[in-house]
């Protein structure tokens, strides 16, 4: 058991965790939102990518670790978060916004809306 704890403090120790944050919907004519991130370990690095959606949506501050994006569009988007630590280890976690129509406001009336 002692071993098992050595390698499991060895390993929380060497490698970076993140956390880009709890799904997010927004309602159109709404076309921005910023991106959160929590993260453990001694990171060095951050780097947002968008990996679907509507062209035109951008990252405003891509290498920090919290972000807006802007240019959304109705539809859904799912965006990427990766860090590195000061040893050139990494993590990455994902993210999904989704943006609504107006018309579609009723319908989810009661969704928990983020900023």
């Amino acid at each position: 058991m002692k071993i098992l704890t050595a390698i499991i403090l060895v390993w929380w120790l060497f490698n970076p965790s993140v956390n880009a944050g709890e799904d997010i919907v927004i309602f159109e004519p709404r076309d921005s939102v910023k991106l959160n991130t929590t993260t453990q370990g001694s990171i060095v690095q951050y780097q947002w990518t968008i990996l679907n959606g509507n062209p035109g949506a951008f990252l405003t501050t891509p290498n920090l670790s919290n972000t807006m994006v802007r240019g959304l569009t109705p539809g859904p988007y799912r965006f990427r978060i990766t860090v590195f630590n000061d040893l050139g280890n990494f993590a990455s976690d994902t993210v999904m916004v989704t943006v609504l129509t107006k018309n579609r406001r009723l319908k989810y009336r009661n969704i928990i809306m983020f900023n």
